[in-house]
């Protein structure tokens, strides 16, 4: 997935659901900008954070995109069984296979919170693609909503 500039990789198994981006609706009070609001997905409201705010990527950026293809932001709920939260990401291209020999050590020129989160980076389609830790990644956006 894509955030801002950033493609971005995540074990399938966390993953519940990538639905079309939708509503976010605002919670009052509160402190942490990551913290965007409350979603609602096939009628559970779920919290709704900013991955990028979390890892410091700046979403500003259109990112790439052919003047044939229309991408479309998509919601990504992932979390464990009674646990789940969502996310808004800029683009999703799909699942991929990869060997853990193709991987790569991560630059010490990353973002501080990125690289905490990040466990590898895989090179791909001419792009690096950093591997995020799902269990650090869970913590991250657990820490967020306190």
């Amino acid at each position: 997935f894509r955030l801002g500039e950033e493609w971005m990789a995540l074990p399938v198994g966390i993953f519940h659901e990538v639905a079309e981006s939708r509503r976010v609706h605002s919670l009052p009070h509160r402190r942490n900008r990551a913290l965007l609001g409350i979603a609602n997905v096939r009628g559970e409201l779920l919290v709704c954070l900013s991955l990028a705010e979390l890892l410091g990527i700046d979403e500003r950026k259109e990112g790439e995109q052919s003047t044939r293809t229309k991408v479309f932001r998509r919601l990504v709920v992932v979390g464990e069984r009674d646990k789940r939260v969502a996310f808004t990401v800029d683009e999703i291209h799909g699942l991929h296979r990869y060997r853990a020999r193709d991987t790569l050590a991560v630059p010490a020129t990353i973002d501080k919170a990125l690289s905490a989160a990040t466990v590898a980076v895989l090179p791909w389609q001419g792009r690096a693609v950093g591997c995020l830790d799902p269990g650090q990644l869970l913590t991250m956006l657990d820490r967020s909503m306190a």
